[in-house]
């Protein structure tokens, strides 16, 4: 592997990932993600500064197969009817950009844009950054995060 792709893996891009009805979220590293993302999917996304929705976006769905806490995710989405909400480390995303792919940022820099931004769309309210507790959900394995809607279970 040449040098540079497996250097681009080190850098990690921490994604949090919540269910709308905040019920369940998971973190993890999507440098792997980044790595094989098409530039239009990275300029999408730095246009919405960094975050997203729905069950079928494709870091969700890159990810569904990769991740256990991703794919319950997921299910839990489609058997709630809620969606799934996203958002990379707006710094980490920004500087792996730059440092990876200089021409998109490049590209994303010379552009001039009228329209706003999607930063949290309708139905995908923030997360408050607050130290949440790692604990696992009822009928979920896995270390999910339980959502700040929900009761805290002792570890």
């Amino acid at each position: 592997m040449p040098r540079k792709k497996a250097e681009s893996i080190r850098h990690p891009i921490p994604l949090t990932i919540w269910s709308a009805d905040r019920a369940l979220m998971a973190k993890l590293d999507a440098a792997l993600w980044f790595r094989q993302a098409q530039p239009d999917e990275l300029e999408r996304l730095a246009n919405a500064e960094w975050s997203g929705r729905g069950n079928a976006a494709s870091p969700l769905r890159f990810f569904e197969r990769l991740d256990q806490e991703v794919e319950i995710l997921i299910k839990y989405a489609i058997e709630a009817r809620t969606e799934l909400c996203f958002e990379f480390d707006a710094a980490a995303a920004s500087t792996w950009v730059a440092k990876y792919r200089p021409a998109l940022q490049a590209r994303k820099s010379g552009k001039q844009s009228g329209r706003g931004t999607g930063r949290h769309l309708p139905l995908c309210a923030p997360l408050p950054h607050t130290a949440a507790t790692r604990t696992p959900a009822r009928g979920f394995p896995g270390p999910l995060v339980r959502g700040p809607s929900a009761e805290a279970e002792p570890d």
